[in-house]
């Protein structure tokens, strides 16, 4: 009969072989990430979809990998088992082949992630991605990880601001901020300009009939009645 310890082991080790079974595929499927156009574009984003997955089933597996082996790690020493298991659940990080977006700008607010050249002078080239605040006269650095030490440097030159999805305001479609519920706070424009969406059966279409179908759903008081519920206008 297996023991406790080689349960543990045993778990451990698939947990292990887990991560590298789901982080190594991402590697291809994140190619698209390299094209500045792939978010204002129309391609598909199946494997992006699929790899953020991997991504979290990685993170997953990392964490049952310290878990698992941590009763047989503290054996040794329990220091370094407690370390070896908070090393993989700290507060945030940047791991290797993750991607930071970054809006370009040089201004920053208390609070805000930023990536910035941080050092003694202007000739300071080494970059830092750390929360930014002002504080006595001088820009405290802090790391999410709270036990590393803040950083004060001479010289801060702010180069852009890590987005997070968080934004103060945007132009959105009526339908998303009907979506987003007491999410967001709608403001209508004074002037609003008219959007029209054609609506028509390709001439060329290999599912006429059902195109046709779907034309009629749309027009008919069914579909008006759902477009409208929905923030669309009628059609």
């Amino acid at each position: 009969m297996m023991s406790t310890t080689r349960k543990l082991a045993l778990a451990g080790g698939i947990f292990y072989l887990l991560t590298f079974a789901f982080s190594l595929p991402t590697l291809g499927m994140k190619a698209p990430l390299d094209d500045p156009a792939f978010v204002l574009g129309a391609g598909d984003d199946t494997g992006v979809v699929w790899a953020a997955l991997f991504d979290f089933l990685t993170g997953v597996t990392g964490i049952g990998t310290a878990v698992a082996l941590y009763p047989v790690a503290r054996r040794v020493s329990r220091t370094r088992s407690l370390g070896f298991v908070t090393s993989r659940v700290v507060e945030a990080g940047i791991l290797d082949g993750d991607y930071v977006v970054v809006q370009r700008q040089q201004t920053a607010r208390d609070g805000e992630i930023v990536v910035a050249l941080a050092g003694e002078d202007e000739a300071a080239d080494e970059a830092t991605v750390k929360r930014f605040f002002r504080e006595k006269g001088r820009v405290r650095l802090q790391p999410e990880n709270s036990a590393m030490e803040p950083l004060y440097p001479e010289h801060v030159s702010v180069l852009g601001k890590v987005v997070a999805g968080d934004a103060d305001a945007g132009f959105v479609y009526v339908t998303d901020a009907a979506a987003a519920g007491d999410d967001v706070q709608a403001i209508e424009l004074p002037a609003q300009p008219l959007v029209e969406y054609p609506i028509a059966v390709v001439t060329e279409s290999e599912n006429a009939e059902a195109a046709e179908a779907f034309v009629e759903l749309v027009l008919s008081e069914e579909g008006r009645r759902a477009l409208q519920e929905a923030g669309f206008g009628v059609p």
